[in-house]
């Protein structure tokens, strides 16, 4: 308190104390910040005065009292050090529990805890969190007993809501008094081991989001009239009763470890700003969509709010690309069923605003977002990378403001592109809180092994209940249940908790059991229980049991396949909207449908199935014809939405056709809904494709050309073979060329047979692309020359385009087919006016083809006009390409400037989450830093490389954080990384970068032997590929030294011999210079020697590579040391050597600088 302020008040003599202004705590001089709130205490343009509170309030509050059960017992022989340890990690677990949800610890009294909320600032659902953190702890410290081989200990709580008077900023002891403090303490000592009772006012207030029982009036110490008590057993809501399930819910048994995952993932996340996936997977029915629900609930009760999302990948989701993801989108941005296009752009635009304050960044997150939901695209779309990051960067701005989870449902159903995007998700997010929750059946991981696995990640497996808890779940389920009846359904269930619920649902349809104000208990005699044998035949008895207009409309909801609204049923289905209304008013009573009631979604109400399997039951129950029609119906209904949604239904729509076609596939209107099939699958492959869902796109395509070339006619077989070529051209983007030479020979074939030989020529230029890739690249060669060659006999601008696609196979070659092909194409490209990307892509294949003769200055021009127009056009992958490829191109010459291009490369790649240019920008910036002697440069970009998911590729990364390591004297952990590398095939590039990076490690380790070998062998392996290639340029002055070093004059001479008759400039100046060292340390005339030797060092100087000028400094040290040169020149050059190495942090050669400097 600064002497100035008043600490009593001048009229009536009541003590004041100045106040934060969010929670009242006082505040001292020279505070900065609230230590109750963490409030600032000046807040910039707020000059209000301090705030004078009284030194009580009187509060409504919520009081919890909590105390150990079986804890006496536990303590007993154990060492008074051990058992306070004990205390204090309870303590920390009941803060950590009672802090989520936004509680404030009052005190501790020997294990016993006591928190409050409603002081110093009250919420509305401050009761309700107070019996959710109560059930939470209880949970917990059964869940501690089991850790610590205890299960005798146990917790009670009581919680009482009543009016306290409150001392404002009070820390901890004396902060709330009063009658319902005391009457807490007694409750909660009333509470049976491992209970939370809670008095008539918190029951009041917490009713519709807590299961409550009575527990009875209990005569409590010191009260006068007896108290009225509940007992709270589990969450049945989010909060305030919202989205609370009437029908059918037992309790939560069996899964509290796998909920404590869940939790303590989602908290880390928070805590931790870190990104996290966490895939849940089990067998259906066996409890994943409950887990999932009682996360739900708990998230909503913190007191922290968390962004949440949930999405469900239909049935057949791997040909409706991002489905899930789309919903969650749109519930973001609060998009609506009858939305049309305009209203969507309006929603995305306001949203956008609110999270991004630059434009241009607003600009980016919306362009990217457009082709998810359906809106007209800039361009021909963007490369998955550029709209993955795009998407990244939306959810990012979410999680700025507060943390995100999203949370997919039948995930096993996902198409890859959304499988793709949640590990980019997880592994590109950076000190934000983004946690990704997967529920799926196992059968994902054929798919997507290791899925769950690596860091931030974690895979939780949900086995069957065991007996006790599927026993719990049927007692939870019906009062009284008799015991054979619950041991014939426990026996039959089989560990699945849908088989026991489905079982009393059927129970509820005969009326055998039947709901009471408290739950459900049985009507009469139960008789003899007859168990249907499997889960699905007492789904399809339950089914079965629906009168004729419920059934109808159970078949319809299965069908559509979708959360559905009574409007759209009433579209689809064959009865009146009477019979609609009513019959889902059924479905609903039954628990054959649920309606949503998520807050989020506009799409609030709508219906969909309670279960997926019953879902497939029922549809399985349907008969072709039925299936025929209720998918034709859905197919129009979509149809006339998709003109509000553009194509973002493209999907759905098309399978709805095809499913309709497939059902009676001989009926007479085959012909005309094959061409509507075929019309919608291909919007719906061009949605995918422009979505970045290239495995998706690249099916569709090729189940329309299946079924245009079912037509029979010349329009219908060329009409297949386009739609061959988008698949074949969408199987690029997957790297996949089987695929590719499977699709492009169909579509060459069915050209082919109605001579259509132009045509035939581009589809043989697609064939060897993925003859190129599937690594027969001479056929490939051989292929596309006689492609491009009949094209070239009727030029145009897909002859250009064609010519691009067909110098893959040849720019890296080093053939002279590849530079002519290259001339050829460019001369033609002018004559044409080809201008944009096809122009762009010419010049970096020609830049290619010429680095790859090692004319590295021609390269280079080409590369920096490549990279002008890409920056003109703004194309983000055609930059990352000539700026990747000019950092090599001067990487020998100017390793500076490759620094500053491959920063930018780095830069890039993370804007437009491009993987290869990440991976290979960063390999090339820590390459050129080690030359220009930022080193510091290099181990940042290192230690940032191995914490990224993203950047996980052995052949490249682990080698290149070796060669740091052991440059900066960490040889031990080098050596380390190396052995642990996977043992993988090689290419020579590989191999050679792998034996410099044993070298370097194998020098620091002082193996001079075996770095002679591994960096011999990499300067020979590495000469292959020219002599101005990194590895060659590290490579070969690594080997010299090492055989001068050995003494090994034959080694000293073969690779003398290797660059002899070279010319100077056929070499980078770092070898021109280490050349000339190893020829002047190879003269046994000292007097021819020493002049040699100053010449070397000369050129070493005008290198630029600070370590090796060290060394040529230290060489020239060695030879004056040992011939008894003149000292003055001896001692200059070791102290420039060491300086040199201290500032570059080279152990090696400070070192060797030191060594010398003692002799």
């Amino acid at each position: 308190m600064s002497e100035t302020q008043e600490a009593f008040c001048g009229s009536c003599g009541t003590a004041l104390a100045v106040g934060c202004r969010t929670c009242q705590a006082p505040l001292t001089a020279g505070q900065r910040f609230c230590t109750r709130c963490g409030t600032p205490v000046n807040v910039e343009d707020d000059v209000d005065p301090a705030v004078p509170v009284p030194e009580t309030e009187r509060r409504l509050c919520s009081l919890l009292f909590v105390d150990l059960v079986g804890f006496t017992p536990l303590s007993e022989g154990r060492d008074p050090e051990e058992v306070r340890e004990l205390l204090s990690d309870y303590f920390a677990l009941a803060r950590r529990v009672v802090g989520r949800y936004g509680a404030v610890i009052e005190k501790f009294i020997g294990d016993a805890v006591m928190a409050v909320w409603g002081t110093p600032v009250a919420t509305e659902g401050d009761a309700e969190r107070s019996v959710r953190a109560a059930l939470d702890l209880v949970a917990a410290v059964a869940e501690m007993g089991v850790r610590l081989d205890a299960p005798g200990l146990t917790a009670r709580a009581g919680v009482v809501t009543g009016t306290v008077a409150t001392t404002p900023g009070a820390d901890g002891q004396a902060m709330v008094a009063g009658d319902p403090v005391n009457t807490a303490a007694r409750v909660q000592s009333a509470a049976p081991p491992g209970a939370v009772l809670v008095d008539v006012t918190t029951r009041r207030l917490v009713g519709p989001a807590i299961d409550l029982e009575p527990f009875g009036d209990l005569e409590l110490k010191g009260k006068s009239q007896p108290e009225t008590l509940w007992r709270a057993r589990q969450v049945v809501s989010g909060m305030g009763g919202a989205q609370r399930a009437d029908g059918l819910e037992g309790p939560f048994v069996g899964r509290s470890t796998e909920f404590t995952v869940l939790k303590d993932r989602l908290h880390a996340t928070i805590e931790h700003r870190s990104p996290g996936l966490v895939l849940v997977t089990g067998a259906p029915g066996v409890g994943k969509s409950r887990l999932g629900w009682e996360l739900e609930k708990y998230v909503d009760g913190l007191a922290d709010a968390v962004f949440w999302h949930r999405g469900r990948c239909p049935t057949f989701g791997e040909d409706t690309a991002y489905w899930a993801l789309t919903e969650m989108v749109r519930a973001r941005l609060g998009i609506g069923e009858d939305d049309d296009l305009s209203t969507v752009e309006e929603k995305l635009a306001q949203t956008l605003d609110r999270l991004f304050d630059d434009p241009a960044d607003q600009a980016l997150v919306a362009d990217r977002l457009a082709p998810l939901l359906g809106l007209p695209v800039s361009r021909d779309g963007h490369p998955q990378a550029e709209l993955f990051a795009g998407w990244r960067t939306f959810f990012e701005g979410l999680a700025r403001q507060q943390p995100v989870l999203l949370v997919i449902e039948d995930l096993h159903d996902a198409d890859e592109g959304l499988l793709d995007f949640v590990e980019h998700l997880v592994a590109w997010v950076r000190d934000l809180p983004v946690l990704v929750i997967g529920f799926a059946r196992p059968e994902l991981l054929e798919r997507r092994p290791g899925l769950g696995d690596g860091r931030h990640r974690t895979a939780l497996a949900l086995s069957p209940l065991d007996e006790t808890a599927m026993l719990e779940l049927l007692a939870g389920l019906v009062d009284h249940l008799p015991g054979p009846a619950a041991a014939a359904i426990q026996a039959h269930a089989q560990g699945i908790p849908l088989f026991a619920v489905e079982t009393v649902r059927s129970l509820i349809d005969q009326q055998v059991v039947v709901a009471t104000g408290e739950g459900y208990s049985l009507a009469g005699d139960l008789g003899t229980l007859d168990v249907p044998d499997s889960l699905q035949s007492l789904l399809a008895a339950r089914l079965d049991a629906l009168d004729p207009v419920a059934r109808s409309l159970a078949g319809d909801a299965a069908v559509i396949a979708a959360p559905f609204t009574v409007e759209t049923m009433t579209a689809v289905s064959s009865l009146t909207p009477a019979q609609v209304a009513a019959g889902l008013a059924e479905l609903a009573r039954r628990d054959v449908l649920v309606t949503s009631a998520d807050a989020l979604s506009p799409q609030l109400g709508s219906f969909g199935y309670s279960h997926g399997l019953l879902a497939q039951v029922a549809y399985q129950t349907l008969s072709r014809k039925d299936l025929k029609e209720r998918h034709l119906r859905v197919a129009r209904h979509l149809d006339g939405s998709a003109r509000n949604e553009g194509d973002a239904l493209a999907e759905l729509v098309a399978q709805h056709h095809v499913r309709a076609l497939r059902a009676r596939p001989h009926d007479p209107d085959v012909p005309a809904l094959r061409e509507e099939a075929v019309h919608w699958l291909g919007r719906a492959g061009e949605r995918a494709a422009t979505t970045g869902a290239p495995a998706s796109a690249a099916r569709l395509y090729a189940t329309a050309a299946e079924l245009a070339e079912e037509d029979g006619t010349e329009t219908g077989a060329l009409a297949a073979a386009g739609f061959w070529m988008r698949s074949g051209h969408a199987s690029l983007a997957l790297g996949d060329g089987h695929a590719i030479i499977a699709a492009a020979s169909r579509a060459a074939d069915l050209r082919a047979r109605h001579g259509r030989t132009r045509e035939v020529a581009l589809a043989q230029v697609l064939r060897g692309r993925g003859l190129f890739l599937s690594g027969r690249a001479d056929e490939a060669r051989t292929l596309m020359l006689a492609a491009t060659a009949e094209l070239e006999a009727e030029p145009g601008v897909d002859t250009v385009a064609a010519m691009a696609d067909a110098l893959a196979p040849f720019s890296m070659s080093g053939l002279d087919a590849g530079e002519e092909l290259t001339e050829r194409a460019l001369v033609l490209a002018q004559q044409l006016g080809v201008t944009g990307p096809h122009w762009i892509d010419l010049l970096i294949h020609r830049a290619l083809v010429l680095a790859t003769r090692d004319r590295r200055a021609e390269a280079a021009t080409y590369l920096r006009e490549a990279l002008r127009l890409a920056e003109l056009a703004d194309d983000p992958l055609a930059r990352a390409r000539a700026l990747l490829n000019l950092g090599d191109a001067v990487t020998s010459t100017d390793p500076a400037e490759c620094l500053r291009l491959s920063l930018q490369v780095i830069e890039l790649a993370r804007l437009t989450g491009g993987h290869y240019w990440l991976l290979y920008g960063t390999s090339n910036g820590v390459l050129a830093a080690l030359v220009t002697g930022d080193w510091d440069i290099a181990a940042g970009l290192v230690e940032g490389a191995l914490e990224d998911d993203a950047l996980i590729d052995v052949g490249i990364l682990v080698p290149t954080a070796a060669i740091v390591w052991a440059l900066r004297g960490k040889a031990e952990q080098a050596h380390a990384l190396l052995v642990a590398m996977q043992v993988v095939e090689r290419d020579a590039q590989e191999s050679a970068y792998l034996d410099y990076a044993w070298a370097v490690v194998l020098e620091a380790e002082g193996d001079l032997a075996g770095t002679l070998e591994h960096a011999q062998r990499s300067a020979e392996t590495s000469m292959r590929i020219g002599l101005h290639s990194d590895i060659f340029r590290m490579a070969w002055p690594l080997a010299a030294r090492a055989a001068h070093a050995n003494h090994d004059d034959a080694a000293t001479k073969a690779l003398l011999a290797m660059l002899e008759g070279r010319l100077p400039g056929e070499f980078p100046p770092v070898v021109r210079a280490e050349l000339a060292l190893a020829g002047a340390r190879a003269l046994p005339d000292a007097d021819a020697r020493t002049p040699a030797l100053a010449a070397a060092l000369t050129l070493a100087r005008s290198a630029g590579s600070p370590y090796h000028l060290a060394q040529a400094l230290l060489d020239v040290a060695e030879d004056g040391s040992s011939t008894e040169a003149d000292p003055d020149r001896v001692d200059p050059a070791v102290a420039e050597a060491l300086a040199i190495g201290e500032a570059l942090g080279s152990p090696l050669v400070i070192g060797r600088a030191r060594a010398l400097a003692a002799r």
